[in-house]
């Protein structure tokens, strides 16, 4: 037996355990362990899991209208997707996803998504629509000054 493939059960099952006690609980945070679940049957290779896993997570954050959450279950489930090759229904989960990450208003995830869309273009066969926008979030990038500026900011304050 491999290594890692105990650790992973393990991890699966504390997983599992934790959801259903919190869930009894609160619904906060519960889409967020069913994503992580969905991940965990989808890098095992249960594909049919891991789509009703991501799911199940996006109804729970869409109940407690956690678009945060929604828009990381829509991400994952693209993700799942595009390793499937259903690259029309991964681009549309993206793009779901990226809106609400947009609306949300957090940078970061909205970077990570536009680049796994450039990242779908390119597998589609448009490379050049991919190289537009990884240049855009390169020039967005904060400067090696705005760190320095940041990182001295917080240190004297």
């Amino acid at each position: 037996m491999e290594a890692g493939i105990g650790g992973e059960d393990s991890t699966l099952q504390t997983c599992e355990n934790a959801r259903k006690s919190y869930t009894a609980v609160d619904k906060d945070g519960v889409a967020l362990m069913l994503a992580d679940l969905a991940e965990i049957e989808r890098r095992r290779g249960e594909l049919r899991k891991a789509l009703s896993g991501y799911l199940e997570a996006r109804t729970v954050a869409q109940e407690i209208d956690d678009k945060r959450a929604v828009a990381y279950t829509l991400s994952g489930a693209a993700d799942m997707l595009f390793d499937q090759g259903d690259l029309e229904a991964s681009r549309e989960s993206y793009q779901k996803s990226l809106a609400l990450r947009k609306e949300i208003g957090d940078k970061q995830t909205v970077a990570e998504t536009e680049l796994a869309l450039s990242r779908l273009s390119i597998e589609e066969g448009h490379p050049a629509d991919a190289e537009t926008v990884i240049r855009k979030l390169y020039r967005q990038r904060p400067s090696r000054r705005d760190e320095d500026r940041s990182l001295a900011t917080s240190a004297s304050g």
